[in-house]
């Protein structure tokens, strides 16, 4: 029993066993004659040490004795099922369109399955992610070499406020897959802003080292060079627009001052 006193009392109503002890629980058991199993119901507790249990005929109304002399009258409550609306619900209800979920499949019956849905695997540098390993994350996604899933990753880093830890403590060697990518990539329009600062990032986490690792000061000054590339030819795109606004200009219209010639 689940009792912390000896001395217990029992009564038998039906298949349902009550039983109580010294220390007021209350406890309902239902048994099985054929395997004599008893197995626990529920249980309640009063606020004294009980000493004898009594049941009447139908098992719904309870005594219990104490020690103090005092008898304790309890009365089961109403059955849920006799609650529960036997008519037929309507045509459009909720209750209409839920008829037979609970029901089980009889003998016989066709049943219909459904394939469970297989759960999609995480890739390495997914896992890496997920379990905080955010610089070897990073260097797994790098060996892919595709740019889209790449920028994925930096982003989710960079929402995890990750990416200065992935970016730190590396050497020339694992240095040099970064700065290609960025090198490669900066000059397209939808990657440039993320590049850009990542490209700061950068600067601020290895200024320290400039002049003291050749092979770091070499990735930066190709980087160096690509964007100087990339601004020359901007300002070279802006030169040329101005000249087509002043080609679009109707003949005889006065030029403002602020059109660029």
């Amino acid at each position: 029993t689940n009792y912390e006193e000896d001395d217990i009392r029992f009564k038998k109503v039906s298949l349902r066993i009550l039983t109580a002890g010294l220390d007021g629980v209350v406890q309902f058991h239902s048994f099985d004659a054929k395997t004599a199993f008893m197995r626990h119901l529920y249980s309640t507790k009063l606020n004294d040490s009980i000493t004898s249990v009594a049941t009447d005929t139908t098992g719904d109304r309870f005594a219990f004795g104490t020690v103090s002399g005092e008898v304790f009258f309890r009365m089961k409550g109403p059955s849920i099922v006799s609650k529960k609306r036997t008519n037929e619900p309507h045509a459009g209800t909720y209750s209409f369109f839920q008829r037979g979920m609970n029901e089980a499949p009889s003998a016989g019956d066709y049943t219909v399955t459904t394939q469970k849905k297989k759960k999609r695997k995480l890739s390495k540098h997914d896992r890496a992610i997920k379990e905080f390993r955010y610089s070897e994350a990073l260097d797994l996604v790098l060996a892919t070499k595709q740019p889209k899933v790449i920028m994925g990753v930096l982003e989710e880093l960079s929402k995890r406020k990750g990416l200065t830890h992935a970016l730190s403590n590396r050497d020339e060697n694992s240095l040099d897959p970064i700065v290609n990518f960025i090198i490669r990539n900066i000059r397209k329009p939808h990657f440039t802003s993320t590049l850009i600062g990542i490209s700061h990032k950068l600067i601020d986490i290895y200024e320290v080292v400039a002049g003291n690792s050749p092979g770091i000061d070499d990735h930066f000054r190709r980087l160096r060079r690509q964007i100087n590339i990339e601004c020359q030819g901007q300002k070279g795109l802006m030169v040329l627009v101005g000249q087509i606004e002043t080609f679009m200009i109707p003949a005889g219209e006065p030029i403002d001052d602020d059109t660029p010639a």
